[in-house]
């Protein structure tokens, strides 16, 4: 959805650090005092380093330092030879652990450090999570400079701890076109928190979605190898100058190029408004309207009968609410805006329209079904996790290649209202995972495989899944609900970004997303409906249902 941002500042209280306990060394590693604290930023100034301290300690410090992010990491630069100050890039990666890091010493000038990494960002400010730690050797040659150990040689980037990272990072999403042109997708990006500015955020953007959603699942205006030579801000309104070699873009592709501008830049520094230049010249498109999602009240099937519950109030519904009924759903995705819905009944999965219903997928076993903004319906058996299907308004079937490694089921699925991505929910051996693949689709839009790349969505391994949903109508966040020994929990998280919880239930069977977090909405075994406040989820008990069905 256009004109939607989200920026994630973890930093809700200031962090005062004495020392670093997760640094595995006999040596003293030192942090300065936590400075003034503005907008909730977290300031740390490390410390430089001192008179005669060993290669072991001028590592540890450097690492440490990574912590201090003004001047361009100036305290960081100061363990490194004045060559390498120059040309080192704090930005070329992040690697994020929770973990102690080992250092060995190969030589009297050589150490690796192994980081078991839980995560990692890239140039672009893609985060990509682990399920398990992944040893990083990071190697130092080290060289003395008026009689000081420095640093001569070391990679790009830096290390930081999972808490550091969380609040000395802010992510905000790039966007991209879904393939028809009509609405932009988000793909988030992180960035040093003192540090971000317009220019990176459009150099991050020039580089592509990551890797599930890059073209064909989604595509961009920019001809392939656009750069940006600068991005001037003057009263709300951003200046982007592009040089697009030697394609000179239309003024559709402008207009859209601009689209895809605003959304990424919306509000940082006080950008408003986006007009692009290329070549230093000023192009004049116009603006693409907004795509506003309408709010949804949550639609139920309750004694019989298909309604929406706002409150304690229940109305049926008139569009397709009878024909839905006759059914006898189990649940499902309804469209009313589309008057089209696919939900699972006991003969198996069954489209409904205003003038028909058909059973199009008759297997044994089968979840609920989803649907696409295209009218593509997907099914899939619980049992047979590579079996996918997808079927038309017309009811022409197609099998939709998947990539299901050491998958032994499928619990839930659920297709972005924008038609670009695909939600799962799934068991192993090892437990449940949860992960968002692309969408691709043939030049006509019939679907033909999801992305063997995916972004990753927590979910611990103690727990039982229960369900999955998208969170908001951007299509940029997810909600798992699992419940372990003390009850039910569900956890939201930005694709690309990181897990939080937001608040524990009991009993619950079905979540339910709609357009934004305040809507949420989970089924309880009883049939009462939970709506979220905050963090707290409450219930009315005059308020119940049999199903509660997606919506698109």
């Amino acid at each position: 959805m256009r004109r939607w941002w989200a920026a994630l500042l973890a930093a809700a209280c200031v962090l005062v650090l004495a020392g670093c306990a997760d640094i595995p060394t006999s040596g003293d590693v030192k942090v300065g005092q936590t400075q003034d604290v503005k907008n909730q930023d977290v300031v740390l100034v490390p410390y430089p380093p001192a008179q005669g301290e060993a290669p072991a300690d001028i590592v540890q410090g450097f690492l440490t330092a990574a912590t201090g992010q003004q001047h361009s990491y100036r305290v960081a630069r100061d363990f490194l030879t004045p060559a390498l100050a120059k040309t080192w890039n704090p930005d070329a990666r992040v690697l994020i652990h929770d973990q102690p890091w080992q250092v060995k010493a190969v030589s009297e000038t050589s150490i690796v450090v192994t980081v078991p990494a839980t995560a990692e960002v890239n140039a672009e400010g893609v985060y990509t999570g682990y399920a398990a730690p992944r040893d990083r050797p990071v190697p130092f040659t080290l060289a003395k400079v008026n009689g000081q150990w420095r640093i001569a040689k070391t990679p790009g980037g830096i290390v930081l701890g999972t808490n550091y990272f969380g609040s000395l990072f802010t992510a905000r999403p790039a966007y991209y076109f879904d393939p028809r042109w009509s609405q932009t997708v988000p793909d988030l990006r992180w960035f040093p928190a003192r540090n971000i500015t317009p220019l990176r955020v459009v150099q991050a953007l020039l580089a592509g979605p990551a890797a599930p959603i890059a073209p064909p699942v989604t595509t961009s205006a920019f001809p392939h190898g656009t750069t940006v030579s600068s991005v001037q801000v003057a009263s709300g309104v951003a200046t982007v100058d592009l040089d697009t070699g030697s394609e000179l873009p239309s003024l559709t592709a402008v207009t859209r190029m601009r689209a895809q501008l605003e959304d990424s830049l919306l509000n940082l520094k006080g950008i408003q408004q986006v007009q692009v230049s290329v070549g230093g010249h000023v192009e004049h498109a116009p603006t693409l309207p907004p795509t506003a999602a309408p709010p949804l009240s949550a639609l139920v099937l309750r004694k019989g009968v298909v309604g929406t519950i706002a409150g304690s109030d229940f109305k049926p519904e008139r569009t397709l609410g009878r024909q839905i009924a006759a059914t006898g759903p189990q649940g499902g995705t309804v469209s009313l805006s589309r008057g089209f819905a696919a939900v699972r009944t006991p003969s198996g999965i069954e489209v409904v329209t205003a003038g028909a219903t058909r059973v199009v997928d008759s297997r044994p076993g089968l979840i609920d079904p989803t649907l696409d903004d295209r009218g593509w319906t997907y099914s899939v058996p619980q049992a047979d996790p590579n079996s996918w299907r997808a079927v038309d308004a017309r009811g022409h079937v197609v099998s939709v290649a998947v990539t299901m490694q050491d998958v032994t089921s499928i619990i839930a699925i659920e297709a972005s209202r924008d038609g670009t991505r695909m939600l799962v929910l799934a068991s192993t051996d090892r437990g449940p995972i949860a992960f968002v693949a692309g969408i691709v689709r043939d030049t006509s839009g019939v679907p033909l495989a999801l992305t063997s790349q995916h972004y990753d969505v927590d979910v611990p391994a103690s727990t039982t899944a229960l369900d999955a949903t998208w969170v908001d109508a951007a299509g940029s966040s997810v909600a798992v609900l699992a419940q372990d020994d003390t009850g039910d929990d569900v956890t939201v998280q930005q694709l690309g970004g990181l897990p939080s919880s937001v608040g524990r239930l009991s009993m619950a069977d079905t979540l339910v997303g709609a357009t934004s977090l305040k809507d949420l909405r989970a089924r309880l075994q009883n049939g009462s409906i939970a709506e979220l406040s905050g963090a707290v989820w409450s219930t009315d008990p005059s308020v119940a249902a049999d199903v509660l069905f997606v919506q698109r």
